[in-house]
């Protein structure tokens, strides 16, 4: 018999190693949001610059605003930052997730600018 102060373990001793950990269960992590942003942002932009390349004549106000610069520009610029993020990740092995929510912003005013000009804002305002 014990003692009331001994601090003995109670029921049967493990004799050998001990157990193996748990395995790890796997956790799904959802593409981020500003993944989707990022692309419909850019999709939205190109769809933009199709239409007023495919129909110079109906919209006009494409036409004054030095839309071939624009219209080769744009793409190029709005891709660049997560090719280049995508490609020094590569080369550098790192491990950090695209920040895509600032890729987005980085598209945005591109969106913007053709958007005024699709609906002639940059004419009509005084």
């Amino acid at each position: 018999m014990s003692s009331a102060g001994s601090h003995e373990p109670r029921g049967p001793r493990r004799i050998g190693p001990p157990p193996d950990d748990p395995p790890a269960q796997a956790t799904y992590e959802p593409p981020p949001r500003g993944r989707a942003v990022a692309f419909a942002i850019l999709g939205l932009t190109a769809v933009q610059l199709g239409l007023a390349l495919i129909a110079p004549r109906t919209l006009q106000q494409f036409n004054t605003t030095a839309f071939d610069a624009r219209l080769y520009t744009y793409p190029v610029l709005m891709v660049l930052p997560p090719l280049v993020w995508w490609l020094v990740k590569r080369r550098t092995g790192g491990r950090r997730q695209m920040p895509w929510a600032g890729f987005a912003l980085l598209m945005a005013p591109f969106l913007i600018d053709v958007t005024a000009n699709g609906i002639d804002l940059y004419n009509t305002v005084g």
